[in-house]
């Protein structure tokens, strides 16, 4: 029942990305008087990546909850049931990738390596 909890706060959390793109999307077009930003652009690329990382860390760390988190009644804590330190919301994002691809393999949800490798753990508001 959780997987279903999880997921659908990760596609909550996709949907408010989306709409931080396209917005910030939207402000450079004005700046570039409708030109169309060139495919593959690093800066673009990177630009979108920070808007991620800013929106997990902020969301995490003033409240330990994403707008998914929230609309699905769920908290991320610490072992010890404190708010998450920087470093744990930092590998959280960076090891998300690595623990859905390593997940399958080890018969868990990728969820569960995340809380392993960040000394964290999902809890019921």
């Amino acid at each position: 029942m959780f997987f279903i909890k999880y997921t659908g706060a990760l596609i909550y959390d996709l949907i408010i990305l989306f709409i931080l793109f396209f917005a910030y999307t939207s402000v450079l077009l004005l700046f570039t008087h409708g030109q169309a930003i060139p495919p593959a652009t690093r800066w673009y690329q990177f630009s979108l990546f920070i808007i991620t990382l800013v929106y997990y860390y902020g969301s995490i760390r003033c409240g330990g909850q994403t707008v998914g988190m929230k609309a699905w009644r769920f908290k991320l804590t610490t072992d010890s049931n404190k708010t998450l330190s920087r470093q744990q919301i930092i590998a959280r994002f960076f090891y998300f990738i690595p623990a859905t691809l390593i997940a399958p393999f080890c018969l868990k949800g990728n969820y569960v390596l995340l809380h392993q490798w960040t000394q964290t753990h999902f809890k019921k508001v």
